[in-house]
């Protein structure tokens, strides 16, 4: 059978060392490469070519046997396209020169090895390389003071150093991890915060890289201190604690009216649409003089002391049957007026400044001793009508 060359290629791919990892789920984990964009497949380096090199090898070895046996040998096996003794004048009569894989261009099982060597060198470099690659490895050790052991191992820390790590034991403060014996490591949020409570979960797997300092925790994810009385009713968040429902009640607008006591403002959420309730009555001059009310300092200031004034007399008059007038007083002024009697069976009539007149019934009313104070500014009129023939007084007095 006539030898075919391989005509072997180099496989060219956009990144001939990027692998991924596969969790099996077992434990254990698979690399699969990634090699991006391939621009040369290469020649496989497979059982069939190699056990083509075998055949050629043999077929070779055993037509040099045969040629070395024949009588004439350079005749015996001459190419077709070979002119007549063209073969047979290549070759030493006498053997010296014998026809080897190497002399026809056939690939060698030394070379073949050199190649699966390198080929295996290069899988092992790239597995112990872990800045490339992200090995997979659980932790061991306690709370907080982790450990793991990875194999191939890792000989030092490297600035971008990775590892994907699963959690035996939740952390409960600050936390630190040992990697092949090393040493141990301080663990970090990607602010370069200490780790808080819970941050790391048992049984959840991180991925970290040392930054020449400590080990990054990288894509974090949420993170924050609020509680569920921090966020509102029915709402949720995650937060290092991890996810949490908010209890907080919503009170919308809530309204406040002022009073004479405190009065407690309700916790939960005001929507700023509530108001502490205002009234226009609250100005200076409702407040007495010296007082102070919401902030408004009064400026009233007390009315006369009826106790301790002097009066002036004004004028007086008794009932008796049909119309008196018992006053009529032109000015302003103050007046006191009492009914010395009861029962008298006298309506009184008085009219201030002009205005309608108002009415006391002395049949309905009981008025011994009964005092109205009754300012006047211009006019103050008083009328009595007496029905029986009871009799009684009434007299008044200004107030000076």
């Amino acid at each position: 059978m006539a030898y075919t060359k391989t005509n072997w290629k180099d496989r060219n791919v956009e990144h001939p060392n990027r692998y991924t990892l596969v969790d099996n789920g077992d434990g254990t984990v698979t690399l699969a490469p990634v090699p991006g964009t391939v621009t040369e497949e290469g020649t496989p380096l497979s059982a069939t070519n190699m056990n083509k090199l075998e055949s050629q090898y043999d077929e070779a070895k055993a037509n040099l046997d045969a040629h070395e046996a024949a009588a004439d040998p350079h005749l015996q096996y001459k190419k077709d396209t070979d002119p007549p003794n063209a073969h047979a004048a290549s070759h030493a009569s006498d053997g010296s020169d014998p026809v080897t894989p190497e002399s026809i261009g056939a690939e060698t099982p030394a070379g073949a090895q050199e190649k699966a060597d390198t080929v295996q060198t290069n899988l092992d470099s790239h597995l112990a390389d872990y800045v490339l690659q992200i090995p997979y490895a659980a932790a061991t050790g306690t709370a907080n003071t982790y450990a793991v052991t990875l194999n191939p191992a890792l000989t030092s820390y490297v600035e971008g150093t990775a590892l994907a790590v699963k959690i035996n034991i939740s952390n409960t403060g600050a936390a630190t991890i040992n990697i092949n014996g090393l040493g141990t490591k301080s663990i970090v949020d990607s602010k370069g915060n200490a780790m808080t409570s819970g941050k790391l979960l048992a049984g959840s797997i991180y991925t970290i890289r040392y930054s020449g300092t400590n080990f990054i925790v990288q894509g974090e994810g949420a993170s924050g201190n609020a509680t569920a009385s921090d966020l509102l009713s029915g709402k949720t968040a995650t937060v290092d604690a991890g996810e949490i429902t908010g209890t907080m009640p919503n009170k919308g607008a809530y309204n406040i009216t002022p009073g004479r006591v405190n009065k407690t403002i309700p916790a939960g959420y005001h929507n700023g649409s509530g108001l502490v309730y205002g009234d226009t009555d609250l100005i200076a001059d409702n407040i007495r003089s010296g007082k102070d009310i919401f902030g408004v300092a009064g400026s009233l200031t007390d009315g006369i002391d009826f106790h301790n004034a002097t009066y002036g007399f004004v004028g007086g008059g008794t009932f008796s049957t049909g119309h008196r007038t018992v006053l009529d007083i032109s000015g302003s002024g103050y007046l006191l007026s009492f009914m010395i009697d009861k029962d008298t069976g006298a309506d009184i009539m008085i009219r201030i400044d002009g205005d309608s007149f108002f009415r006391i019934d002395g049949y309905d009313e009981y008025h011994l001793g009964a005092l109205s104070i009754i300012r006047f500014t211009t006019r103050l009129e008083v009328y009595s009508y007496q029905l029986s023939s009871n009799s009684g007084e009434f007299t008044a007095y200004s107030l000076d």
